[in-house]
């Protein structure tokens, strides 16, 4: 008995197999997109990124460049797609160009328009996953999703490696020498200001020497001052600004260059922004020049029991500085001179002050420690605005200081003859010592009169007794007023004996 064949073992008659073959071919030719959903399972990739934009550039600002990007197969697009372009400091985000409505098609085309501040030496997209769907999709026919990763930027099939586009829509730079704050400056300076790039007038002139004064300014203390003249060149390169002014700037000036907003621009139109800087020049004006006054240049001070509480003053004449500094005093003494002065405090505590004191009994203390009668050396004034010292002009003075008389018997101490000396310090603010001598017993009047003659102030009015003497005037008048500053006399009347010397008071 033969085996029972199976349905799916059977043979089929070939008038079956051909209405099968038949059937199939039909349902190819008419329902096509059966037959691929059935087959299809493979998502589209990107093949390239070109460009249908001619011209490489330099692109400047407003300039638009097509990019695009295609696929291994015809794809469709919804929404809007976007593509990241690497454009310098801040990237450029583009859009796919049909917007919202769906689209078709191997190759999908993103419009780039440059915009301020754009760079590039050869235009990229910022990485392998710079297209983004953005809400939107991207298909293939049979519904699959196209793969998104782009070539690595500059490598084979990147817009990079495709093409060669350079954008520039970065406006120059300008820095300025000297820097924005410097101080100390060489009043004798140039100034240069140097672009990253050539420049010309935003009216597209070419800067030349004879018009490239018209874009700076330049001024005393800020962007209100006075014009301070000068003359500006620009090197072949159109890079170089040099501004030489006039004359010299002046002593600790400060000074003002400026380039306007809108008045230069790269050769793509990218306008240079406005720049200024301030700078301060350098300190070149010394303390005025000074004279030594008190003591005069090879005194001798006499030390005795009647001048034990008088005080020894240094004064000169003020030193100004025109620069506007504040002057400030330094003392300078040689010999023994150091070793026994050594506590001179300023008449008002203030180093500022031309006038130095020192009381005598200070100096007799110290002179009679050591053990000597004599010391001598010389003393000098330095003054300083903190850069610059200047010693006085007719300095160093010497000076003696005899303590041998200390141990004298009063009665040795008697003057041979009438005198009347230099008042100590002259010129003198607030305060003068004026002394004389009596040999013998006298009555004596001592006054102060102004250039008229009118006398100002009675200082001595009675009998003395021979000896040393000594008597201060305050700058005031008998009724206890100031007076204003000038020249005075003092005159004195012992016996027979008349002198009279001058002062100037200061204020």
């Amino acid at each position: 008995m033969k085996d029972r064949l199976y349905p799916t073992e059977r043979t089929l008659p070939i008038r079956w197999m051909r209405r099968l073959i038949g059937c199939a071919m039909l349902i190819m030719i008419f329902m096509p997109d059966v037959v691929l959903c059935q087959i299809d399972n493979t998502a589209p990739s990107v093949s390239s990124v070109t460009s249908s934009t001619i011209a490489h550039g330099p692109f400047k600002v407003g300039d638009v460049i097509a990019v695009t990007i295609t696929f291994s197969e015809s794809v469709t697009v919804t929404g809007t797609p976007q593509l990241t372009l690497e454009t310098g400091s801040t990237d450029a985000v583009v859009n796919y160009d049909s917007g919202d409505e769906e689209s078709e098609g191997a190759r999908l085309t993103f419009t780039y328009t440059v915009a301020s501040g754009h760079t590039s030496n050869d235009l990229d997209y910022a990485s392998t996953s710079a297209l983004t769907l953005n809400g939107g999709t991207i298909k293939d026919a049979a519904g699959n999703d196209a793969i998104l990763t782009l070539p690595s930027p500059g490598a084979s099939g990147s817009l990079g490696a495709n093409e060669a586009f350079v954008i520039d829509a970065v406006s120059p730079l300008a820095v300025f020498s000297p820097a924005n704050g410097s101080v100390g400056i060489p009043v004798a300076s140039n100034i240069t200001i140097s672009f990253s790039e050539a420049v010309r007038k935003t009216d597209d002139t070419i800067l030349e020497d004879n018009n490239v004064n018209a874009v700076v300014t330049l001024k005393d203390a800020d962007a209100n001052g006075t014009d301070i003249p000068f003359d500006a060149t620009i090197n072949d390169a159109k890079t170089v600004i040099t501004v030489d002014p006039s004359s010299n700037f002046l002593s600790e000036q400060t000074v003002y260059v400026a380039i306007g907003t809108g008045a230069l621009e790269d050769l793509l139109d990218n306008s240079v922004g406005g720049a200024s800087v301030t700078f301060i020049t350098e300190d070149i004006i010394p303390p005025s020049p000074f004279d030594l006054f008190y003591p005069y240049n090879d005194t001798t001070i006499i030390l005795t029991r009647n001048n034990f509480l008088d005080t020894l003053y240094f004064a000169w004449n003020q030193s100004v500085d025109t620069g506007g500094d504040e002057v400030t005093y330094k003392r300078e003494m040689t010999g023994d001179l150091p070793s026994y002065i050594r506590f001179i405090v300023t008449s008002d505590k203030d180093s500022t002050t031309n006038m130095y004191k020192i009381p005598y009994h200070h100096i007799e203390h110290y002179m009679h420690e050591a053990g000597v009668e004599l010391i001598s050396g010389t003393w000098n004034i330095i003054a300083t605005d903190g850069k610059y010292d200047v010693s006085a002009t007719n300095g160093p003075f010497t000076l003696t200081i005899d303590g041998s008389k200390l141990n004298v018997n009063e009665g040795d101490l008697i003057p041979e003859t009438f005198a009347l000396h230099a008042n100590y310090p002259n010129p003198f603010n607030p305060s003068t010592t004026i002394s004389y001598d009596l040999p013998e017993q006298a009555q004596v009047t001592l006054k102060v009169y102004d250039m008229l003659g009118k006398q100002i102030k009675t200082l001595v009015n009675q009998s003395q007794d021979a000896g040393n003497r000594t008597a201060v005037w305050n700058g005031t008048d008998n009724l206890g007023r100031q007076v204003s500053a000038g020249v005075y006399l003092y005159q004195i009347q012992a016996g027979e004996f008349s002198q009279t010397r001058k002062m100037l008071l200061l204020k």
